[in-house]
């Protein structure tokens, strides 16, 4: 069955992309990391709601289709647990950002926002040894230690999960294949406040720069912690 995401795209553009080679399935590394990207209240919201109620809440919510994504976050998160494999956290580092500026056009949030916006569900929340890092743009890249200590840890490809699919997820996975990971989004585990951004954004992930697959296709691969 066609994917809904894939569907979106006109069948001769499907066919030409195929054609050229798009779509192009990478292959799992030894040791994968998963990184779970800004699933914090301040995106998710308190509680499951409708977009429109949870933006009242908090102005970037992605409203219920976060709350749809954390089953597989959670399952994503306990198997890499389970094989002691990297799992690392962002969240929006609030007072730094104030001075390095929003990470989108919108005005986004300071360090006078909600004391709880990076917090995390209960479902998900961070065990105390792993590491919650802070960011201020788009990419978790861009002027973090991430990469460092990608390499200290020997990570050989990158898992995505988390928000929004067409904002944090996407310039996360195109900076973490232009640094030569292979990227895996995970795409059930993946949110957005607008349904046509969340999938426009996975099929053109897919054809460029990740591969796109739900949490029980993607599990089979991480099936060890094997240091290369």
């Amino acid at each position: 069955m066609m994917k809904s995401w894939v569907e979106r795209l006109p069948e001769a553009e499907r066919g030409t992309y195929e054609q050229l080679g798009y779509h192009t399935r990478q292959t799992m590394g030894s040791r994968p990391a998963l990184l779970i990207i800004d699933c914090t209240y301040g995106f998710t919201g308190s509680r499951p709601l409708p977009l429109e109620q949870a933006t009242q809440e908090y102005r970037t919510s992605c409203g219920e289709a976060a709350w749809e994504a954390m089953s597989a976050i959670r399952q994503a998160a306990g198997r890499f647990r389970e094989l002691q494999l990297p799992v690392v956290y962002t969240v929006m580092d609030l007072r730094q950002g104030t001075y390095a500026g929003t990470a989108t056009k919108p005005k986004s949030v300071t360090h006078e926002a909600h004391e709880l916006f990076n917090q995390f569900a209960e479902d998900i929340r961070p065990l105390d040894r792993e590491w919650v890092m802070p960011k201020t743009k788009a990419s978790a890249f861009f002027h973090t230690p991430l990469l460092s200590y990608l390499i200290r840890q020997q990570v050989d490809a990158l898992v995505l999960c988390g928000g929004s699919t067409s904002g944090c997820v996407r310039a996360t996975a195109v900076d973490g294949f232009s640094n030569g990971f292979p990227c895996f989004v995970m795409e059930d585990g993946c949110f957005d406040r607008s349904r046509f951004a969340h999938e426009n954004n996975l099929y053109d992930l897919d054809a460029k720069y990740a591969s796109v697959l739900t949490w029980e296709q993607l599990k089979p691969s991480i099936s060890a912690n094997r240091l290369p």
